[in-house]
């Protein structure tokens, strides 16, 4: 399951499903940052100073999650976020129940 959520949502998943995984997507740059909010030209000048400020009380929190992710090319992006989702699917403790069954049967069947 993916989710797109601020840290303070990212923390209440975590305390509910310890294993969760988190992947924080940064910005090429702050400046960067500021243009797209401008570039969607959907907000107000006030409600993008508002987001931009919270953007920053975000970034503050990249600590908490396990993976960071530059978001400064999209295919490049994209291609993190599955290398990251296949990396935790063959997570020795996620797997280590076939390797205890390959021991004591001699199959993964």
């Amino acid at each position: 399951i993916v989710f797109d959520i601020d840290y303070q949502g990212a923390r209440q998943i975590k305390a509910k499903l310890p294993h969760a995984v988190g992947v924080f997507v940064l910005p090429p740059s702050m400046a960067e940052l500021r243009t797209r909010l401008e570039r969607r030209a959907s907000d107000s000048k006030e409600t993008i100073d508002r987001r931009f400020k919270q953007a920053h009380v975000e970034i503050e929190h990249y600590g908490f999650f396990e993976y960071l992710v530059v978001n400064d090319d999209l295919e490049a992006a994209k291609r993190a976020l599955l290398g990251i989702a296949l990396a935790e699917q063959h997570r020795r403790a996620r797997l280590a129940p076939l390797a205890e069954t390959l021991l004591k049967s001699g199959s993964l069947r």
